[in-house]
C-alpha cells in the first residue's frame, strides 16, 4: 500500500479532496493498485514558513497582490 505525503499551503477541504482524487489516481495507475490502496497524508503549513528559492511565498503573494 502506498504512504504519499504531501506538505503545502493550508488549503480548504474541496482543493484536499481534488488534490487527494487526483494524486491516489495517478499513483494507482503505475502498479496497476486500487485506487483506495493509496494512503495520503497532507501537512499543511503557514505561507510564512514555506520558500521558494531565497524568497519566502508570504513575501511573493504580497507583490502579486494575493
Amino acid at each position: 500500500m502506498p504512504l504519499i505525503q504531501f506538505d503545502g499551503p493550508k488549503m480548504d477541504k474541496s482543493r484536499k479532496s481534488g488534490l487527494v482524487r487526483a494524486v491516489a489516481k495517478q499513483a494507482s495507475q503505475i502498479p496497476d493498485i486500487p485506487e483506495d490502496a493509496c494512503v495520503t497524508v497532507l501537512r499543511e503549513n503557514e505561507i510564512g514558513n514555506i520558500a521558494n528559492g531565497f524568497e519566502l511565498l508570504s513575501d511573493h503573494l504580497r507583490k502579486r497582490g494575493d
